[in-house]
């Protein structure tokens, strides 16, 4: 693999699931490469900006553009975690400076006022950081899974109360409006007399 082909893909699989010790010299010098970006990038009084870092990595480091602002975007990416920068890359950028400023602001704060001014500074920072709002609800992960289902005709599995059904049997003989076919459907459907899986058209009442 040529240096210029590897991705932020390629460096996150080779972190998960390769051995950095034997890691290709092509990773290992890429990879190097973004730790050095990174450092520059958070020696924001030297370097200041993405253009800065580029320009000195061409210029003291011999890389063409391309490679200077792959080295750049791609360690961004990695280490905050677009030009090419996810939002969510940039929101941790720009918390992390603004950390940094509030920190030297506590540092040279000499009044009440001047840390008043800090502790607003850490109002808006959390709202980059989005802690003003509520955490996202996790969706039930049992809505994706396939329902469960139990099929009985047992009442007392169910939870009902039990029937006698020798009382029931005597119920159905006793309504005066059955034809003897229906009494029989009846009784097998209620589990009085044993059911028939496979009823032929004539013992059906319902298909007359």
């Amino acid at each position: 693999m040529r240096i210029e082909d590897i991705e932020l893909e390629h460096i996150i699989e080779f972190r998960d699931h390769g051995d950095f010790s034997k890691a290709p010299p092509e990773i290992v010098e890429f990879v190097e490469m973004m730790e050095k970006v990174r450092g520059m990038h958070v020696r924001f009084d030297q370097y200041g900006s993405r253009d800065a870092i580029i320009k000195h990595l061409t210029k003291f480091d011999g890389l063409s553009h391309y490679m200077a602002a792959k080295y750049h975007d791609t360690a961004m990416e990695y280490f905050h975690a677009d030009k090419q920068l996810s939002r969510d890359a940039w929101r941790g950028i720009i918390a992390e400076s603004m950390y940094k400023n509030i920190s030297v602001m506590r540092t040279m704060a000499m009044t009440v006022q001047d840390m008043e001014r800090s502790n607003k500074s850490l109002l808006s920072l959390a709202k980059v950081l989005r802690l003003d709002e509520p955490d996202p609800v996790p969706f039930p992960e049992e809505l994706l899974s396939k329902p469960f289902k139990m099929y009985s005709l047992s009442p007392e599995f169910l939870g009902l109360p039990t029937i006698n059904r020798y009382d029931l049997a005597k119920f159905i003989d006793e309504l005066p409006a059955l034809t003897e076919k229906e009494r029989l459907m009846a009784k097998r459907e209620a589990l009085i007399d044993n059911p028939k899986l496979f009823i032929d058209v004539g013992e059906d009442p319902r298909s007359t």
